[in-house]
């Protein structure tokens, strides 16, 4: 890996790394050649230990150096809408990366989103027909959707603030430094502390189970730990268009 991104560099390519944080002992000594950073999950120089100082370091490290950092496996199956959502909106936003890495499908077969019992992994935005389930979309993209507009509601309400406080009135800055506050309260809710194994693709309250037939089976709600509940999404964002709105 080294050997070709030393080529890479040499002939005026972009270089994007995947993982860093699987090995980190690595990291100083690839620093030169790699542009854009992309760790698994999250804020994490070492997966599972979550240590927002030396992150911080790290990630001013990144932007003194004119680099980019991004994510990938924030959702890993594609079908799971709460992880989904949260990796292309508040994540990043929280965390002040540029971007995320999201999986489309593990390999190439005549039918992609298929099911194949060869494949350890199945990353389905379509389900297959199974039993008297006739198959179909699943909101896997719409999920992602709804993060990317998270994302534009905190940059439309961003951009506000700034605008208001530089040439406001004293209303509007007033409106501006509650909303900093308020929003400062609610991201503060997240707790990378919980993100531990592979937490980002979420835990099933209800247990799992061992079916009749041998199998494995799990219930309850799919939540991952130490992010907002659905309700919240909306939530929060229906308040920053109201202070946008008294912004304007």
């Amino acid at each position: 890996m080294m050997i070709e991104m030393a080529i890479l560099k040499d002939i005026g390519v972009p270089v994007e790394a995947d993982g860093m944080n699987g090995k980190p002992e690595g990291l100083d000594e690839a620093f030169p050649l790699i542009d854009y950073f992309n760790f698994h999950d999250g804020p994490f120089l070492q997966r599972g230990q979550y240590e927002p100082e030396l992150w911080q370091a790290f990630a001013d490290r990144v932007a003194a150096a004119g680099k980019s950092i991004w994510y990938y496996n924030v959702e890993i199956a594609c079908h799971r809408p709460e992880n989904a959502r949260f990796s292309q909106g508040f994540h990043l936003w929280n965390t002040g990366v540029q971007g995320a890495f999201t999986w489309a499908y593990q390999s190439y077969l005549p039918e992609p989103y298929a099911v194949n019992e060869n494949r350890k992994f199945v990353f389905m935005h379509r389900f297959p027909a199974m039993g008297d389930e006739p198959g179909g979309p699943s909101i896997g993209f719409e999920a992602l959707r709804e993060g990317i507009d998270d994302y534009k509601y905190l940059y439309t309400w961003e951009r506000a603030c700034e605008r208001v406080l530089a040439d406001g009135t004293a209303e509007q800055k007033a409106a501006a430094e509650a909303s900093r506050l308020w929003l400062a309260e609610k991201l503060a809710e997240i707790d990378y502390s919980k993100w531990n194994g592979q937490p980002t693709q979420g835990e099933w309250l209800g247990g799992e189970q061992v079916t009749d037939e041998g199998g494995k089976a799990v219930s309850g709600h799919l939540k991952v730990p130490g992010v907002f509940s659905f309700s919240d999404y909306d939530a929060i964002r229906r308040r920053l268009a109201e202070f946008i709105t008294q912004m304007q």
